[in-house]
């Protein structure tokens, strides 16, 4: 089987433990990617964030970024705030509402980690998380060297 085929089967079955777990109102309005920004703005939330810093952490298209915060402004989830220094630039700010459902995905995730952890040896652990750290790396690097 193909790396890339296994990988997208990979992350689907979690994702689907991972929901099967979830008691959160309203997650199917909620794609993968806004849970991502929602951690991502979660774990920065002492420091303010861009969406520049979205499309960098991710590695997606301004485009693309701003339709992704367009949809989840429009269902709660975030706020565009100015800031002082720079009226033309918009902060983005996790709504009440939003960390909520972050906290409880992320109860489902640790869930789920554990049990998978527990279907494998620390050693084929070690050895999967090193493989794809490789891969995750040159793959970044590939794009990178693309963008120049």
């Amino acid at each position: 089987m193909q790396i890339g085929l296994e990988v997208k089967i990979l992350g689907s079955l979690i994702d689907r433990e991972i929901r099967a777990k979830v008691a959160v109102d309203n997650l199917d309005k909620m794609t993968n990617m806004h849970g991502h920004i929602i951690g991502f703005l979660r774990y920065n939330s002492d420091r303010e964030i861009f969406q520049r810093d979205i499309e960098k952490r991710f590695m997606i298209s301004g485009a693309s970024v701003s339709e992704i915060l367009k949809l989840m402004e429009k269902n709660g989830l975030i706020e565009r705030k100015p800031v002082e220094r720079d009226g033309r630039l918009k902060k983005i700010v996790l709504t009440d509402k939003a960390i909520v459902m972050h906290d409880e995905v992320k109860a489902s995730i640790d869930s789920v980690e554990r049990e998978i952890d527990g279907l494998i040896t620390e050693e084929e652990r070690a050895e999967f998380d090193r493989i794809a750290m490789k891969l995750i790396e040159k793959l970044k690097q590939r794009k990178q060297e693309e963008a120049l």
